[in-house]
């Protein structure tokens, strides 16, 4: 028996130092990102084994096990307590009565605290696959979604949901794992269009923004049939997916991105984006803690050095999540590394930042901040694997600047993808789901 609680605590005290590792090498930064994500969804259950090995060990006046169980324990719960610690982003964006405008009917369907320790299944909802919304501008191939509405006899919110999927623009698909996220919102009154989309080599990144507009022009079309109000459209992403939805909610009226033969009005209400990035005249600067680049002057090797760590990123990372299905050619050496990394990321934005920097201030979301943008609620992990947290908060700090009603939410120790891993008993994906309903809530009045 107490072999057991000895392995108990031995996980739990080795499980829970994850979340607060950190490391400016690379290698070390790759390795820890998945055990990252699964220490801290399972941060509950290794606070439990910690608190029953502790226990155990105080009883049997075993001071290595008493110590090795609390260890876990205490980690655990400061991990916890960090993650899910509330904020005042809401009332100082919307005032201090924001819950005011939530919309009455909907109060007693939102999640109640940032940490329900467990997330309560939600009613099945089913949906509709494979509907074409448009015709893809870089193929010619039609445009598949996902449709999910809210269950007969619910309450609608008139809420129109886009969702946007990441994968470093070049791998994912619709409903990764995100499924249960989707029913959550659908039982909300919400409607939820996940939508697939062209990706790299076949689409550009100018491209792809048009066919989350092609998604826009849809929903509005079809808005009375699915009971959505057409200006109450919210876009929601994912890293390059939130990308997208930043893009193409802070342009609707921008001509180069709009899609052929499309008119109308294609503004948004608002934008979620989870762990965006967000300028790509600045991506040297990005990256700069985590590569340890060189002095600014020497811009061109620097921005050779972050295309190639962010595509060797983006293999492990598509890897990982596709179960490494060669959807991306891996480069034989070095020299054939930095050759496929630049073609990458000047062919997904469509020229070099020495032929057209225009381009690069184009698909950049924070070249685009206007008074006009839409409200947006930012997600964003500290420890994110690609270091996007700088570029966030310079994001947010030029819509608050624009006066942009916008919201930043960080959650310390926590990795790029933390709301997909485990979410409905991640205490991060919880609590950026308690956010993400009161923001939506309040989209929809």
């Amino acid at each position: 028996m107490k072999k057991k609680f000895l392995v108990l605590s031995i996980i739990s005290a080795i499980g829970s130092i994850f979340p607060f590792l950190k490391s400016k090498n690379r290698t070390i930064t790759t390795l820890l990102w998945l055990p990252k994500l699964l220490s801290g969804a399972f941060s509950l259950w290794l606070a439990m084994f910690g608190v029953i090995s502790s226990i155990y060990g105080w009883m049997r006046h075993d001071r290595k096990l008493t110590f090795t169980g609390g260890l876990g324990a205490f980690l655990s719960l400061t991990y916890i307590r960090q993650v899910t610690k509330g904020h005042d982003g809401f009332a100082k964006t919307f005032g201090q009565d924001w819950q005011d405008k939530i919309p009455p009917a909907q109060v007693p369907r939102l999640q109640r605290v940032r940490w329900p320790i467990l997330s309560v299944p939600v009613q099945p909802v089913p949906h509709q696959k494979d509907i074409t919304y448009g015709t893809s501008p870089a193929t010619g191939q039609p445009l598949l979604a996902d449709l999910w509405v809210p269950p007969k006899h619910s309450l609608s919110s008139g809420l129109g949901i886009i969702y946007i999927h990441g994968g470093s623009w070049q791998v994912g698909t619709r409903d990764l794992g995100t499924g249960p996220f989707f029913q959550r919102l659908a039982t909300l009154g919400h409607v939820v269009m996940d939508i697939e989309y062209t990706l790299y080599p076949l689409c550009t990144m100018v491209e792809m923004t048009q066919e989350v507009k092609l998604a826009i022009a849809w929903l509005k079309a079809h808005s009375s049939i699915l009971g959505v109000n057409p200006q109450r459209i919210v876009l929601i992403g994912g890293s390059a997916g939130a990308h997208l939805a930043l893009l193409a909610g802070y342009t609707p009226d921008n001509a180069q991105l709009r899609p052929t033969g499309i008119s109308g009005d294609l503004s948004v209400r608002g934008v979620v984006a989870f762990y965006p990035p967000t300028d790509f005249r600045n991506l040297p600067g990005d990256y700069s803690t985590l590569l340890d680049l060189h002095e600014a002057s020497q811009w061109k090797k620097d921005i050779q050095e972050t295309v190639i760590h962010f595509m060797n990123d983006s293999l492990r990372i598509a890897s990982s999540l596709r179960g490494a299905k060669n959807q991306i050619r891996r480069p034989r050496s070095d020299a054939g590394l930095f050759v496929e990394a630049a073609d990458f990321i000047f062919k997904l934005i469509g020229g070099t930042p020495d032929e057209n920097p225009e381009l690069f201030s184009l698909v950049s979301p924070a070249a685009h901040v206007n008074a006009d943008c839409p409200p947006t609620l930012l997600l964003q992990g500290t420890d994110d694997f690609f270091n996007f947290l700088p570029g966030v908060q310079r994001l947010y700090k030029s819509l608050q600047a624009a006066g942009v009603p916008s919201i930043l939410v960080e959650f310390p120790h926590c990795e790029h993808a933390f709301d997909l891993i485990l979410p409905q008993i991640s205490p991060a994906a919880q609590a950026a789901t308690h956010d993400v309903e009161r923001f939506l809530a309040i989209m929809s009045s």
